[in-house]
């Protein structure tokens, strides 16, 4: 892994080089601008990201590690495959993200828009969302045990054939 910093990746995007395999430690990238960013397989260990915008982004197979998100505009991004440890969204914007296959251990989701997300085969460890909204988010071949585990009302989202969260009616 090739470590970068903020200035690169910025200036890279600027000059749509694609990054591969990128390695990020304990770095400040709040503010910073990736949008339509092309980075397959990146790695982000205490990563602040507050603010910033990765709309349209393209970030398959990730790895984020105890990063903080707040304010990041991040609709339409695409994280298929990528892991989430000990991660905090606050007020993110996620509509149109494909999420699919991702796996989210020990997060927190806190009043994030994640209208028209697909979630497929998306499996949460120990995460709580609260106050999302997820409008036709598509949780429908989520496991309804990895669901449960949400514990949070997924008022508006499409779900799994017969899955209940008890507060949906």
């Amino acid at each position: 892994m090739v470590p970068v910093t903020k200035e690169e990746l910025e200036k890279g995007v600027l000059h749509k080089r694609s990054f591969f395999k990128i390695q990020c430690k304990q770095a400040d990238f709040s503010t910073i601008r990736l949008r339509e960013a092309r980075l397959p397989m990146p790695s982000f260990l205490q990563v602040r990201f507050d603010f910033g915008d990765l709309t349209g982004g393209y970030f398959p197979g990730a790895f984020f590690e105890q990063c903080l998100f707040k304010e990041t505009k991040m609709s339409d991004l695409y994280l298929r495959g990528s892991r989430f440890h000990q991660c905090r969204f606050q007020n993110c914007t996620l509509n149109g993200a494909n999420l699919c296959e991702c796996h989210f251990m020990e997060c927190e989701f806190i009043g994030c828009d994640f209208n028209l997300a697909e979630f497929s085969e998306c499996r949460f460890e120990q995460t709580q969302m609260s106050r999302c909204n997820l409008f036709l988010a598509d949780f429908t071949h989520v496991a309804p045990s990895s669901l449960s585990e949400l514990k949070t009302e997924l008022k508006g989202a499409l779900l799994p054939q017969g899955f209940s969260d008890g507060k949906n009616g």
